[in-house]
């Protein structure tokens, strides 16, 4: 082979090799880019929990309630606490926004032990966690979006667990509902619920309170029912596999007081199905309880954060205190009065006043309203 021959030889030995090498970077890329898209692609049709990697969800430790459900080191009460609607937009977001921790001060400026020796407490969610409290267009008129950050300092270390079960929790779209799963995930703060009308993995986590088994279940029939075909299987679930059965749920007529014939019904329903306690929230303003097979409702705990300020009736509401064990559970009725949206602990003839509007809107013998009346009842 003469020398000219080599050459060539040589030359397209080399061509050939860097076709080939292009070709398998080529397809790598490309297969590389699908992943890719195939994991940030939000299916429209899909109501999951946001399943969040460690590493990310470590990222910032500042950020993370590192045991947001403390162990029961004395053999005491698992205790509770749960309040209404929380929303930290709008004109919240405007006067508040460079320190949500002040919505607090006042109930900790009345009772200084106020948020102390609870081991869950709770509230629903009135919006979206999004990146910057992003709105995603449409914006819609009434459109919440709250930062992580301002769920971080308005939560501080006190609440530890959200209802996302709401007519507001897809106001970012579905993209929307799958990042506030992952921002609650790295903030540490425990959470449930699907979008209205849904039930699926979302609606119920089982968490250990103090000791306690408890489920959470979250749900929202504000504009469609859920399918109970599908809530009976979560209610059996959660029923095996707890000792306390709890329901958040979004519904009524808002600024209601009184308790629809619908809603009585679902809730008789709930409770036929194995729920021991139902939250409700969504009116605005405060409904009925009722006592039901032993079982307690709380058809509307009313406003907790909001700015709502254009009725005495939308800045007034209540929180239950819930101290669980074996042999009995105590309820504690907690009103409040909320002034440009900081609530505030009612005291005296002002507490009785609205403790009094409880029971009359209430569903009951005397015997019942008389301890609504009292701010305290006890199930044995």
């Amino acid at each position: 082979m003469n020398s000219l021959s080599k050459k060539i030889l040589i030359t397209t030995f080399i061509i050939s090799s860097f076709l080939v090498g292009l070709f398998f970077v080529i397809k790598n890329a490309s297969k590389s880019a699908l992943t890719l898209q195939r994991n940030v692609s939000v299916p429209d049709n899909t109501i999951e929990t946001s399943k969040t990697a460690v590493s990310e969800i470590t990222d910032d430790k500042k950020d993370i309630k590192q045991n947001p459900f403390p162990e029961n080191v004395d053999n005491q009460p698992a205790r509770f606490l749960f309040f209404g609607d929380v929303m930290l937009d709008r004109h919240i977001k405007e006067r508040y926004g460079k320190d949500f921790a002040v919505l607090l001060n006042k109930l900790k400026e009345t009772d200084a032990d106020f948020f102390k020796g609870y081991d869950l407490v709770a509230a629903n969610l009135e919006g979206a966690v999004m990146e910057g409290g992003a709105h995603y267009p449409p914006v819609n008129a009434y459109d919440f979006s709250f930062s992580p950050e301002s769920v971080r300092d308005f939560s501080g270390d006190i609440f530890n667990f959200f209802n996302i079960a709401n007519n507001h929790i897809l106001d970012q779209g579905q993209a929307g509902f799958l990042e506030t799963g992952k921002n609650l995930d790295k903030l540490g703060i425990g959470y449930s619920g699907c979008p209205d009308g849904k039930v699926g993995e979302c609606t119920l986590k089982i968490i250990d309170v103090a000791d306690v088994k408890t489920a959470m279940i979250g749900l929202s029939i504000v504009f469609q029912n859920v399918p109970k075909e599908e809530l009976k299987k979560i209610l059996v679930n959660a029923e095996a596999e707890s000792d306390f059965v709890i329901v958040n749920i979004h519904w009524g007529t808002e600024y209601g007081h009184v308790a629809g014939k619908s809603q009585v019904e679902f809730a008789h329903y709930l409770i036929d199905n194995g729920v021991d306690l139902i939250i409700g929230h969504h009116p605005h303003v405060i409904q009925g309880i009722e006592k039901y097979q032993d079982k307690l409702i709380f058809y509307s705990l009313g406003n907790f954060i909001f700015d709502q300020y254009f009725s005495p009736d939308t800045q007034e509401g209540f929180g239950v205190g819930v101290d669980y064990d074996l042999e009995k559970i105590t309820y504690e009725l907690i009103p409040y009065q909320s002034k440009i949206g900081i609530p505030d602990l009612l005291q005296k003839d002002a507490k009785a006043a609205l403790l009094k509007k409880i029971a009359d809107w209430s569903d009951g013998d005397e015997g019942f309203k008389d301890e609504i009346r009292a701010g305290e009842i006890k199930n044995f």
